[in-house]
């Protein structure tokens, strides 16, 4: 479920970090992940950083944060006997000329801009959302939030988080999202995209810019999450 952000986000790191499996389980991963490769290339087995529980206090929500394999989230997709929790952070744009931009990737699925935590994201020790957030926007758009002027304002929005009828759900992605308030047209927007295709990862095939967001109900299940976050933001709006 799509929730407001309304406390304070804290990052505590799961003591051991890593996220246990047994002996089984890793035969049975080391398996299933061997016969997912064949058939998708390219992919590679990093560190993926998974939230393994939320505690809500009066003024903040700590959220618990334990590493793993991409080779669990891809085996917890299928099987119920591992609970993966894949963190991710993104945002959506909001351009001067009152455009929502999101962006449609090389699954034709339409999200927000962003991705899942990496070792990269950590300073110090500790999670760093803000510095996730940086990282993908300018690995998938080229554009850099932290140096661009057209940039006038990042705000913590929403959070994704499993209500009680997805709790039990093994590989329940959570998210941190952003709302990004740029000083630049829609057109601005997708020529400067357009300029930075060969800066970028080509993760994402195009911008998608959004007034009437009943458009995304025919995306139906390509559309991800993001019926149920834009219902939340134009209800906010009629307020």
């Amino acid at each position: 479920m799509i929730i407001k952000a309304k406390n304070n986000i804290i990052f505590k790191n799961k003591n051991p970090i890593e996220i246990e499996r047994n002996n089984t389980q890793i035969k049975n991963i080391r398996q299933y992940y061997n016969e997912f490769v064949r058939d998708n290339k390219d992919i590679y087995n990093g560190n993926v950083y998974c939230i393994t529980n939320i505690t809500k206090q009066k003024s903040e929500t700590i959220f618990e944060l334990a590493k793993t394999k991409f080779e669990d989230i891809v085996y917890a997709h299928k099987h119920f006997d591992l609970k993966t929790r894949p963190l991710f952070v993104a945002t959506y744009f909001i351009t001067i000329d009152g455009y929502y931009c999101v962006v449609k990737n090389n699954r034709n699925t339409v999200n927000l801009i962003g991705g899942m935590a990496d070792d990269e994201d950590f300073e110090n020790g500790s999670f760093n959302a803000e510095n996730c957030l940086y990282r993908e926007v300018r690995e998938e758009l080229g554009i850099d939030l932290r140096e661009n002027q057209n940039i006038t304002k990042i705000k913590l929005k929403y959070l994704k988080i499993p209500s009680k009828q997805e709790d039990n759900l093994a590989n329940y992605p959570i998210g941190i999202i952003y709302e990004t308030f740029l000083e630049i047209t829609s057109d601005e927007l997708e020529k400067e995209f357009n300029n930075n295709k060969n800066i970028i990862d080509g993760e994402i095939k195009e911008i998608v810019l959004l007034k009437d967001f009943n458009i995304l109900e025919h995306y139906n299940k390509k559309a991800s999450y993001l019926i149920e976050l834009f219902d939340c933001i134009k209800n906010e709006k009629s307020y």
